[in-house]
């Protein structure tokens, strides 16, 4: 792909040249028109392309630059929930709420990491995004599955927990490591070839 763009990078030089023989044919013909206007529009349409290409090229490199940072790193943070989930899928009985608490702390420093970048590559930015409602969707979710109750006994009050959608949660769970494997391989696409 990069001779591809390498060639791509010539065509403003060819497009001035032919430019500059499209005059000179023009003016060797003594048409009445004025060579020194039409170089010069030429010459300004030249300079504009290129100062598209400068400017595009730029945001590019840009993107690319983002796009290596969040690779280098969102890697262990991934990996970090990850196993958190994994953790989490084994756990059962009343110590599955706490082991999710474990996990959606790692999961808002995953989210600290892949908003910090700034504007990324087309790939880049659908993984994240799909990773994020992903995300949203699992707090949702395990906010409406826990719910607190104030339990009073006359000598003191106890916190009951009342622990309901488990299943609900586990499946976002599940729905979330897949989009955290995604993340993973295109973080570190090594990982999976050995």
């Amino acid at each position: 792909m990069r001779k591809f763009e390498d060639w791509l990078n010539s065509i403003p030089l060819a497009g001035m040249i032919g430019a500059a023989f499209f005059t000179g044919t023009i003016y060797g013909r003594e048409f009445d028109i004025s060579w020194e206007t039409l170089a010069a529009g030429f010459l300004g349409l030249g300079g504009g392309f290129l100062a598209f290409l400068a400017a595009t090229s730029e945001q590019r490199a840009n993107r690319e630059r983002n796009t290596f940072v969040l690779k280098s790193e969102a890697l262990t943070p991934t990996k970090d929930v990850i196993r958190n989930i994994q953790f989490t899928e084994n756990t059962a009985g009343y110590r599955f709420f706490g082991q999710l608490q474990t996990t959606l702390n790692s999961i808002t420093e995953l989210e600290k990491v892949l908003v910090r970048q700034g504007p990324l590559e087309k790939k880049a930015t659908g993984i994240i995004s799909d990773l994020g409602n992903q995300m949203n969707w699992l707090k949702s979710a395990s906010r409406m599955a826990r719910t607190t109750i104030e339990v009073n006994y006359g000598v003191g009050s106890a916190t009951a927990f009342t622990e309901t959608h488990e299943a609900f949660v586990r499946s976002s769970l599940r729905h979330l490591k897949k989009r955290l494997h995604t993340l993973e391989e295109f973080c570190d696409p090594a990982y999976f070839l050995t």
